[in-house]
């Protein structure tokens, strides 16, 4: 399909950070420019600046596409928009990797030395330079890009741990990083985490146990 073909007014595009995506609107296209609504993720809008590169999503139908530009611009014409260019390239990505479920597993984290690697913890090579902590959490949802996570700890943005997932039949251990941090209605400290260095394997699997959980949910319901 032709790129002038492909993106249209009204469709979801996504823009991608470290804490998460930011939803926006289409809101009206000329020559090889987009304009898009102001992006926002929980009430919370992503201040983009001319010139800065962005990633993020695009939703055409079933397809979900991925794509880098840049910022090039504002517009003002009843809304605020973003003006960027329309993407010279993009590739499509599973519509699964981006499932998120509520979930209510405990688990066990660590926090770790950003330099350190996870096989030494997972081998159980343990010694006064690995600089280890643990304590116990909860995972309150799950996607295969990253989780929320609640714990009596208090943890900060950019911090790395290490983290379990306990399926049925085995438990897998993740990379992570404090991406977010906010109270919920409880006054409960929850954070997003994403997940870093996880290869294929591991993502599928939680993107199986994802499946397998909704449909777990459906039969009861």
């Amino acid at each position: 399909m032709n790129n002038k073909d492909l993106f249209k007014v009204n469709n979801r595009v996504e823009i991608e950070r470290e804490d998460g995506y930011y939803k926006s609107i289409i809101q009206d296209i000329k020559d090889d420019s987009l304009y898009i609504s102001i992006p926002v993720s929980e009430g919370s809008y992503l201040p983009l600046h001319e010139n800065e590169q962005i990633t993020g999503l695009y939703f055409n139908g079933r397809d979900i596409l991925k794509f880098t530009t840049i910022v090039t611009g504002r517009k003002i014409d009843k809304i605020l928009m973003l003006k960027i260019k329309r993407p010279e390239s993009y590739k499509k990505v599973q519509r699964r990797s981006f499932v998120r479920i509520n979930v209510l597993l405990d688990t066990c984290c660590a926090c770790m030395n950003k330099t350190k690697e996870l096989k030494d913890i997972t081998k159980g090579q343990f010694n006064g330079n690995l600089d280890i902590e643990f304590f116990n959490a909860t995972i309150l949802d799950l996607s295969g890009g990253g989780a929320k996570l609640s714990s009596k700890r208090e943890l900060f943005l950019g911090e790395i741990i290490i983290m379990s997932i306990p399926f049925d039949e085995e438990t897998i251990t993740l990379k992570s990083k404090i991406v977010r941090k906010e109270k919920d209605d409880n006054n409960v400290t929850v954070y997003g985490i994403k997940f870093i260095e996880v290869d294929d394997r591991n993502r599928e699997k939680i993107i199986r146990f994802i499946f397998m959980t909704m449909r777990k949910q459906l039969h009861r319901s």
